[in-house]
């Protein structure tokens, strides 16, 4: 071994060294808001109209109070009243529960506030409880509707695990569990089960790439080698994340499993040919220029063709994790296909013998007596794949359903409990909003304005399973309970808004709902997530009504939020990758038309890339997983897969004939089992990719090996050392 292979495996090890010290570093990303898809622009314009509203200062925790039974006798209030105090300690910053909510009243002596539950005595308890539901604009943000929830906000800086230990210690109550909404205790179990997931899913991918590569080969030499140049570019692609200071999230967690099985195609192809063509050869330039020949082209075409995916989301996504993702793949690509072509090439010598003698032969008898046996039934083979391929596309087309990308919320700590709650009791799991602008407070506070803000609410109720709304008309209807010294019957407007009103409108709950100094305004709904297709048909609905029913002269609406956005731009952007994909298809087999001038072999190559792709994605529809960008992201690897045997089968050459059955063959079980990795996820949206992948590879390798060969005469087409 001369010294610059030692040189090279000094700097290999280095790299890996490098790469495993640093990989815990990487910063992760859990926010769910960092999986939306909105362009930056409309992204920005939400920032900006939120800016326009006060900012009380200070950051709150949620806390949820779970009763075992319900929250209802007096008991239970006046303990809930006691843990409120016991958070609040003496301190400007204002624990809130429904016990001490703020509620304005009018006296002789002006405004005051009182506390919304009256704990006086058990008899005004009782008669308050009895008609909570009259008040509901504030009951049902503190209390679930079916009373077995409460909520405590807590100032952030009061919020620690030491006083989580210390409330449950002294506050101890048998029928009630504090459930804390630690988003910083989320984030912390999520990183270690994304770590512990990657670990487990690279591992498993890379052991299983490595058995059967030794069972198909029976070489422990060439496995080392193998196995090195893995880590190697896996190593460089972990540098690059760490390096370019990327977030790493959930939805990357298979990626470097990918890259892994990605890695090992060039490389098989790379020590098969070295094996056949090493005895013919004098010298290592003479070995590597011969085997640049042979593999540059195909080499080249199979890691653009992978890339045209990545490329596609790239250009399409205006989203930082969609973004990234694509990036992060590209990079991997462009990682693998440089240790191949560069590095892998430079390690390999004519005495090197990474395979035993005779390797793949049989394999290749084989599948030439095939073809012979074949070839002149070949014609109405691809016709009746044709006809497959139609009438699983039909099925496919009209079964597939698009949706938002998952978010993983399931963990240990209590939080992720507390956030099931707030989803499904609270403030459901999606966030619209009509904005208002307008130029005098009186262009919004007159009974025209409310009287149409109240109508759109109405529409709301009518298009979305609506949980909470926060609308300028409930602050109307609360002042006039106020002019009626609270009485639940008294909500309704008032007969005028007088400067009382307009310079209280924070003691009513207005200052994240109105802004008079800035002459915006706006109605905010929550809601439970749904059907992507009914989502997009209700806010279809919505624009129409604020089409057809526009609002005052004095006013401006337009429909907007965090939902709105990220639904519609998740449609349009899954539709235009799924368009991508089959422009992409098409581009490959216009490729290979290139090479082989042969309309035949188009319409095979064709066929033999897409088949796999519906195949895929039908087992995707049968195990009741949805079509969302990042399922589609994985089609594109799933799409450059196929493409890859095409490529090699037509384009590369040893010893003067087409690619041989055997590195295919291998690279295809390897591929195939190797993303079988994905079965062992401990994530539920991971798992069915493991069979889409194992089925779509599984058939790629038989539509090109027993249909697409039949059409290659291999003394006539293009020869891809020419």
């Amino acid at each position: 071994m001369n010294k610059l292979r030692w040189i090279w495996y000094v700097v290999i090890v280095l790299c890996i060294g490098v790469a495993a010290w640093v990989a815990p570093e990487i910063p992760f990303q859990s926010n769910p808001d960092a999986y939306t898809l909105i362009p930056e622009e409309d992204r920005k314009a939400l920032e900006a109209f939120e800016n326009e509203f006060k900012s009380n200062g200070y950051q709150i925790n949620i806390m949820v109070l779970k009763h075992q039974n319900k929250w209802e006798t007096y008991e239970d209030f006046q303990w809930m009243d006691r843990a409120t105090r016991w958070w609040h300690v003496n301190d400007s910053l204002q624990t809130l529960s429904i016990t001490n909510v703020p509620f304005p009243v009018k006296t002789f002596l002006g405004i005051r506030t009182k506390n919304f539950v009256p704990l006086e005595s058990k008899e005004r308890f009782n008669k308050w409880y009895n008609r909570a539901d009259s008040f509901e604009d504030i009951t049902r943000k503190f209390l679930s509707k079916n009373r077995k929830y409460g909520l405590l906000f807590v100032p952030s800086e009061k919020y620690s695990d030491a006083n989580i230990r210390a409330f449950n210690k002294e506050m101890k109550k048998d029928n009630v569990t504090l459930l804390p909404l630690d988003y910083a205790a989320i984030e912390t179990e999520l990183r270690a089960d994304n770590q512990h997931e990657t670990l487990v899913l690279s591992s498993i991918s890379f052991v299983i790439i490595l058995l059967l590569f030794l069972a198909f080969t029976g070489s422990l030499r060439g496995l080392m080698f193998i196995a090195s140049m893995i880590m190697l570019s896996l190593s460089l692609t972990t540098l690059f994340v760490y390096i370019s200071d990327m977030w790493f999230s959930i939805h990357m967690v298979a990626i470097p499993c990918m890259l892994i099985v990605l890695s090992f195609t060039d490389l098989m192809h790379l020590i098969y040919t070295h094996h056949k063509i090493r005895a013919t050869v004098n010298s290592r330039a003479e070995l590597r220029k011969k085997l640049g020949k042979s593999l540059n082209r195909p080499m080249i075409l199979t890691s653009l063709t992978n890339m045209v995916g990545f490329v596609l989301f790239l250009v399409l996504s205006d989203s930082p994790t969609l973004t990234d993702i694509s990036l992060l793949s590209i990079v991997g690509v462009v990682f693998a296909f440089l240790t191949s072509r560069i590095i892998a090439i430079r390690m390999l010598t004519p005495e090197l013998r990474l395979l035993k003698e005779g390797t793949g032969s049989k394999w290749n008898h084989f599948h030439s007596k095939y073809t012979e046996r074949w070839r002149s039934k070949r014609y109405w083979l691809l016709a009746g794949s044709g006809i497959v391929a139609i009438l699983l596309a039909i099925v496919v087309w009209n079964k597939s359903v698009i949706n938002n990308v998952p978010y993983v919320a399931e963990g240990e700590h209590p939080s992720f409990e507390a956030v099931g709650v707030m989803s499904d009791h609270f403030f459901g799991d999606k966030t619209g909003a009509i904005h208002f602008t307008y130029n005098e407070p009186t262009d919004l506070w007159n009974d025209r304005s409310m009287q149409y803000l109240e109508k759109l609410e109405a529409e709301m109720h009518k298009q979305f399973p609506v949980k909470i709304v926060s609308n300028p008309t409930t602050l109307a209807k609360r002042y006039h309970r106020f002019q009626r010294n609270g009485h639940p019957g008294a909500f309704s407007y008032p007969t005028e808004y007088d400067s009382v009103f307009l310079n209280n409108i924070n003691l009513l709950g207005g200052d994240n709902i109105v802004s008079h100094e800035n002459g915006v305004a706006r109605i905010r709904f929550s809601f439970s997530n749904f059907d992507l297709n009914k989502s997009l048909a209700s806010w279809k609905n919505m624009e129409s009504f604020l089409k057809e029913n526009p609002p005052p002269k004095e006013l401006t609406a337009s429909l907007s939020g965090v939902a709105y956005y990220n639904d519609v731009t998740t449609q349009r952007f899954s539709e235009n990758i799924l368009m991508g994909i089959l422009i992409s298809i098409l581009f490959g087999a216009l490729i290979t038309f290139v090479f082989v001038r042969n309309w035949t072999i188009f319409v095979a190559t064709l066929l033999a890339n897409s088949l796999p792709l519906i195949v895929a994605l039908l087992v995707m529809i049968l195990f009741g997983s949805d079509l969302n960008p990042i399922s589609l992201f994985f089609f594109t690897v799933i799409m450059g897969l196929c493409v890859d045997d095409s490529i090699y089968l037509l384009l590369h050459s040893d010893s003067g004939t087409k690619g041989s059955l055997y590195p295919i063959a291998v690279t295809s079980v390897v591929l195939a089992v190797g993303f079988g990795a994905f079965l062992f996820s401990g994530y539920d949206w991971v798992q069915p990719f493991g069979w889409s992948f194992l089925i779509g590879i599984v058939v790629a390798f038989v539509f090109d090996v027993f249909l697409l060969a039949l059409f290659t005469d291999r003394n006539s087409i293009f020869d891809a050392n020419v």
